[in-house]
């Protein structure tokens, strides 16, 4: 997947030992981007390796192309039309995140990007019990 620079690409990933997918999508009544289960065959997709997935999880991820935080966190919160909870409340699921993903090029005369989210977007993920993960890519021009 190549993501213009600077553009992030913001996710609510749920992860678990014994995190049933469908039944996490039918408890929230979001489908998800992308899921998996535990013991499921999983195959690289640069080479004829395979594995079984270890953990299961589920990821809903924003499709605004917007260069604001909160323009993702709005999208994600539109999808949550339920009573809102803490998503480790959810059965099979251990951990609960907001992952926040920029790749960026860096050259010599470099700027400064900034990224902020608003305190409703924090109150959103404390609701959801979130914890926010940073997710840097960094190539050198």
């Amino acid at each position: 997947m190549s993501i213009p620079d600077g553009e992030p690409l913001v996710s609510i990933y749920l992860h678990g030992h014994d995190l049933d997918p469908a039944a996490v999508s039918a408890e929230l009544r979001v489908t998800a981007t992308r899921s998996g289960s535990r013991g499921e065959i999983i195959k690289s997709p640069t080479s004829d390796a395979e594995g079984i997935r270890k953990i299961g999880f589920w990821k809903i991820t924003a499709k605004s192309k917007s260069l604001t935080l909160s323009d993702h966190l709005a999208e994600l919160r539109s999808v949550f039309t339920l009573p809102r909870r803490k998503l480790t409340s959810l059965p099979g699921v251990d951990d609960a995140y907001l992952d926040v993903y920029v790749s960026a090029t860096w050259v010599a005369d470099g700027k400064t990007v900034t990224r902020e989210l608003s305190a409703s977007d924090i109150e959103f993920m404390a609701e959801l019990g979130l914890a926010l993960q940073f997710t840097t890519s960094v190539d050198v021009d």
